[in-house]
């Protein structure tokens, strides 16, 4: 039972995989251009949101609706990391566009230099994360 409840959360957490990506692309960027009062107050506006929308899609409203159970909760969170993604766009859009520091040349991005400086740092940091999900999943296993 419990293997099919981790199954059941693992296929409805995978709808945030690329949202949530691509979000933290786009927050680590902001926060490159010192750009963090607003990306904190959305994180605080959406982790209140995911906490009601937790419950509401666990327990549904009394009387109205009984919630969808276990399942609520990942899709819930993967609502919630689309909206988040959608919302940090839109506001973008809107409000910072204009003073953001574009400046991406897919020609200076690829320079032999600048990839082999990011895999230097990248790989092992890459590695080091591989291994301990690697042991965390073999403790699980072994359970």
């Amino acid at each position: 039972h419990l293997c099919h409840l981790a199954s059941q959360f693992s296929r409805t957490m995978v709808l945030k995989i690329v949202p949530d990506i691509v979000l933290s692309v786009i927050i680590e960027w902001l926060i490159a251009q010192e750009i963090v009062r607003p990306i904190a107050w959305i994180n605080l506006v959406f982790l209140g949101l995911n906490f009601g929308l937790n419950i509401l899609f666990v327990y549904g409203i009394h009387g109205v609706w009984s919630g969808l159970g276990f399942i609520g909760s990942p899709l819930a969170t993967s609502v919630t990391t689309i909206l988040k993604l959608v919302c940090t766009v839109v506001w973008m859009r809107c409000r910072e566009w204009p003073t953001l520091r574009v400046g991406f040349a897919p020609s200076q991005a690829l320079q032999y230099e600048r990839v082999a400086k990011f895999l230097a740092q990248a790989l092992p940091s890459g590695l080091s994360m591989l291994v301990e999900n690697l042991q965390f999943m073999l403790v699980t296993v072994w359970a």
